[in-house]
């Protein structure tokens, strides 16, 4: 097997762990495919971004919010602008906002949430969790 094969079996290796297998998927890419540099760029950037919505998925909000910035530029400056026939910037947006609520950073993901709702006030998603998040806030201030 040659090296170009090796590496896009990689690729298919990680896809083949299934839509919803999170934690097989984080582990694989930690182990396989975070220091190889080897792979295509539009594979690894396929993968580092399919891994950081993994991160999301599994509740490791403190983690994601590490490595979501950098998808975001890279996103921005490679003009990307779909992933999976979805709107790649505001997903990363919402779930940056997501994050920042489960970690009750309500100021910062509120202000994230606002934004959406200009880009896209269709999604009825983006001002439910900002007003759960208000709401979060409000309460706090009373109680503090």
């Amino acid at each position: 097997m040659n090296q170009d094969n090796i590496y896009d079996d990689l690729y298919f290796r990680y896809y083949n762990l299934g839509n919803h297998a999170y934690y097989d998927k984080v582990k694989f890419y930690e182990t396989y495919i975070k220091e190889n540099d080897n792979l295509l760029y539009e594979e690894k950037l396929d993968l580092t971004l399919d891994y950081v919505l993994s991160i999301f998925s599994i509740g490791k909000y403190h983690k994601f919010l590490s490595l979501v910035d950098p998808i975001i530029e890279t996103i921005i400056r490679d003009n990307i602008h779909s992933f999976n026939d979805q709107d790649l910037f505001q997903i990363l947006l919402f779930k940056k906002a997501a994050a920042l609520y489960n970690l009750k950073k309500y100021e910062e993901s509120i202000i994230i949430l606002k934004q959406l709702v200009k880009i896209n006030d269709k999604v009825g998603d983006y001002r439910k969790l900002m007003w759960l998040a208000i709401i979060k806030l409000r309460i706090r201030k009373i109680l503090f």
